[in-house]
């Protein structure tokens, strides 16, 4: 779940661009959870217990502006990535101290805002831990990597189950199984069976005809006998390497 913050003390502006990035990351097949805050003050107190990904920081507010906000933030987290909003353009230079992702201004907030949400959902694609999936309803999905449990095949259709025990059908004839397993070898999935793909970090127990899922121990999924050993071998593997995902 990607946690978006937008910060500015004008609350009907809030309101405007919020919309905006509810709709671009909602086209993009994102998960997403937004919160807005009017006090910087505020927020700071929330970012301190929880950080988020992507902060929307108003540069010019009352009591702590978005340049000492942003100050603060890096001190607790160098990941989260800023995009400055502003009126005024002259703070572009001091902005660029603190490494943002973006900086819009306020009276072009419709183009430049699309161009920084499209740009950040690019750079989510590009690092790795996240997939781009088609599926079968003409929409395709950007999923963190590590909350895919585990892809089957079920008659002619191929689906992928997420940590929310959701299953996703997949695009017809877009997908293999063969093809998946080549894709997703490097982040540590491993088939189990001619029909499963599983994600190892779900893995808890691997029996001689079943692997027991760790988020929930009475689930199994079928291991079959002529990989049993090639997937112990895979499993002790990644535990030793860690740094897959």
């Amino acid at each position: 779940m990607l946690r978006v913050a937008i910060v500015d003390d004008e609350t009907i502006f809030i309101n405007r661009y919020r919309k905006i990035v509810e709709s671009l990351l909602g086209q993009q097949g994102i998960q997403f959870e937004i919160h807005t805050f009017s006090d910087s003050l505020h927020f700071r107190e929330v970012y301190l217990k929880q950080p988020y990904d992507l902060v929307f920081l108003d540069i010019d507010m009352p009591n702590l502006s978005g340049i000492q906000l942003a100050a603060d933030l890096r001190q607790v987290n160098h990941k989260t990535s800023l995009i400055f909003v502003s009126a005024h353009n002259h703070f572009v230079f001091e902005s660029i101290h603190y490494a943002p992702f973006r900086f819009i201004r306020k009276d072009h907030v419709d183009d430049e805002l699309a161009e920084a949400v499209l740009a950040f959902c690019r750079m989510l694609e590009a690092e790795q831990n996240y997939i781009r999936l088609k599926l079968d309803n003409n929409r395709s999905d950007l999923v963190n990597i590590s909350q895919i449990m585990y892809f089957y095949a079920l008659r002619h259709s191929l689906f992928y189950c997420d940590s929310s025990r959701t299953s996703f059908r997949l695009a017809v004839r877009n997908y293999t199984m063969e093809q998946l397993e080549e894709m997703l070898r490097p982040y540590g999935f491993i088939r189990i069976h001619k029909s499963y793909l599983l994600n190892y970090s779900y893995i808890y127990q691997i029996q001689a005809d079943h692997i027991v899922l760790t988020a929930d121990v009475t689930e199994k999924l079928p291991l079959s006998r002529r990989r049993t050993a090639e997937v112990r071998e895979q499993y002790r593997l990644l535990l030793r390497e860690e740094a897959v995902l």
